[in-house]
């Protein structure tokens, strides 16, 4: 940030130092903010809106590519069911077919 002609750096953690309570208290009419960060969401912009309204200048440096689609190779991926375990799941489980068995010779 630079605030009356000076340029005061400071790295925030967010959790310890909040970023939003830090610009609220340090900015100022008229000033010159710079912020390198990954994201700046419509939030943050909300909770600072009376500050950034009086500012002369703001300059927002992204410091992960938000708006480049990667293009990554897309891998082919196999999976193996078993024949046996797919099959016994549509009959039930081995305890459940013996049962139904057991009831179809009941009934004869």
């Amino acid at each position: 940030m630079i605030g009356k002609g000076q340029l005061v750096m400071k790295i925030f953690d967010n959790i310890t130092d909040i970023v939003r309570d830090d610009l609220k208290d340090t900015i100022q009419r008229s000033s010159k903010v710079s912020i390198a960060a990954a994201c700046f969401s419509m939030y943050a912009y909300k909770e600072l809106k009376s500050q950034l309204e009086q500012i002369e200048e703001f300059r927002f440096i992204f410091t992960s590519p938000t708006f480049v689609q990667e293009r990554a190779e897309k891998q082919r991926r196999e999976f193996y069911i078993p024949r046996l375990r797919r099959e016994t799941s549509l009959y039930g489980t081995e305890f459940e077919i013996k049962l139904r068995n057991g009831e179809l010779e009941a009934m004869k």
